[in-house]
């Protein structure tokens, strides 16, 4: 997915622009406006796509691999717990360490 959202972003030239982060930051919030005024389950999915797909793109335009933060975060969410209607964080619970995280996920 984050090729498509490259090539996306390289057409339109948000590549290496350094006012593309705020650009997507924008988009994210205008998606997301989108998907709360979305009516029925198809128009939201859709929604969600573009959601995805912004998410991608500011991920993206900061210089990040969106599947090294997203392996870690998800490593991370598996050590939740389920509790009684929701998801818990197990006792001693220690989230992603950021800094660690976007060093190891900096595309070269």
């Amino acid at each position: 997915m984050d090729k498509q959202v490259q090539e996306f972003m390289s057409k339109f030239g948000h590549l290496g622009d350094k006012d593309a982060p705020k650009l997507y930051r924008q988009f994210i919030i205008d998606e997301f406006q989108e998907f709360k005024d979305s009516a029925g389950t198809l128009g939201s999915i859709c929604e969600a796509v573009d959601l995805i797909y912004v998410a991608l793109g500011y991920i993206l335009a900061h210089g990040y691999d969106p599947k090294v933060l997203f392996d870690a975060i998800h490593a991370k969410n598996m050590m939740k717990e389920k509790g009684i209607a929701k998801v818990r964080k197990p006792e001693g619970w220690e989230p992603v360490d950021p800094l660690a995280l976007t060093e190891s996920a900096r595309l070269q």
